[in-house]
């Protein structure tokens, strides 16, 4: 398994609570935020239920992981508040970990959207950013209940500074200077040693030596609680305070490293969803109050909301001999929802693998399912 290029945490824009974060570089990083690249893809990954060992070391988890870091993605995860180091306790309601991984969401866009700072030319505009959003298991029920990417970006723009939400975006920008700063470095030396691959021990540092980060970027006397600050409605003529004064305007014009002024269009996200062994919950499950069900309906009329509006590519994968939702309930719900999609849906079922796809070649039946999707014209 590869290891992070950068270990840290980051506060949940709920109520500032600590999560565990992880960012794995993949081997064409250098490639993809150069000038003439790949396009920069990114991906997170949530985990299982933390009450029952859930989280961002779970080998489903690291395996998917590994699959999309051979696929060019730049792969985000985490730990939900009450796994692992997290901070916190799992909740009963869900509201805090959909904002959990909303937090994450905005890392990911904002870090893959500094990365693009300067590599495109000056009469281009930078390419959309793929985003795949990804759960397993638990993770997935709180992916289909997480807003779609523009609400979720809607809300860092119009946060206050000093919030957990500006202290993400000042994160995101921190580690997307670092990165760079790196690929200038490595792009020096492979000038001049052009027998060196891509694969250099220059590109290596970019992927495989693990940072550690601690503390926040904004000052203590400046930061305050998520919880108590105004709703966005409340601070928008307070633009001087809020992200949007660092975002407003586009500076592709500009090349140094010091560039840091940029605006997240809805056009520039190319978002996709991918939920893994998703467990069905009935209805009167606290877990599914208020928010979007499984067992009935779609949010196609909810203005905002993501996964569960089927207006994304998604892939939904699950076992055969899963034994936390029988299969035919699984094959019933996705095939509801492949009819109301108009194609952007699709599922698949992997014969004889169980929920924690432990089984004999059942994990590499997945990679490839997953593989062959993301490959899709």
């Amino acid at each position: 398994m590869s290891e992070p290029t950068y270990s840290f945490t980051v506060p949940s824009i709920h109520d500032d609570t600590a999560l565990d974060c992880r960012i794995y570089h993949p081997k064409e990083i250098l490639k993809s935020i150069q000038s003439n690249g790949p396009r920069l893809r990114g991906a997170i990954v949530a985990h299982p239920y933390a009450p029952l060992g859930g989280c961002y070391d779970d080998e489903t988890v690291l395996s998917v992981t590994e699959c999309l870091l051979k696929q060019g993605y730049t792969v985000l995860t985490f730990n939900f508040r009450g796994a692992g180091d997290s901070a916190g306790k799992t909740s009963w309601t869900g509201k805090p970990e959909v904002d959990d991984y909303s937090t994450i969401a905005g890392l990911a866009v904002y870090y893959l959207q500094h990365l693009t700072v300067g590599s495109e030319k000056d009469d281009e505009s930078p390419p959309p950013i793929g985003l795949l959003l990804a759960g397993y298991s638990f993770g997935s029920l709180i992916l289909a209940r997480l807003p779609s990417v523009s609400t979720i970006i809607q809300r860092f723009e119009s946060a206050e500074k000093g919030t957990a939400a500006s202290e993400i975006f000042l994160r995101a920008r921190t580690l997307a200077k670092q990165t760079r700063q790196g690929s200038q470095d490595s792009k020096a030396t492979r000038g001049r040693e052009e027998d060196r691959s891509h694969d250099s021990p220059n590109a290596r540092s970019l992927r495989s030596s693990i940072v550690n980060i601690g503390g926040e970027e904004t000052n203590s006397s400046e930061r305050r609680r998520s919880r108590d600050s105004r709703r966005s409605t409340e601070v928008i003529s307070e633009v001087p305070h809020q992200i949007k004064s660092h975002i407003k305007r586009h500076s592709r014009h500009q090349h140094s490293l010091d560039d840091t002024d940029i605006k997240v269009a809805d056009s520039s996200i190319a978002a996709r969803y991918l939920l893994i062994s998703p467990v069905l919950v009935p209805l009167t499950t606290s877990l599914l109050s208020p928010g979007i069900p499984f067992t009935s309906g779609t949010a196609t009329d909810q203005e905002g909301a993501g996964m569960m509006s089927l207006r994304w590519p998604t892939l939904i994968a699950f076992g055969s001999a899963d034994t936390f939702t029988s299969s035919k309930k699984l094959k019933t719900w996705s095939e509801r929802l492949a009819e109301q999609s108009s194609g952007r849906l699709e599922w698949m079922e992997i014969p004889d693998a169980g929920h924690f796809w432990r089984e004999k070649g059942v994990m590499r039946a997945l990679q490839k399912s997953i593989i062959s999707w993301l490959n899709k014209p």
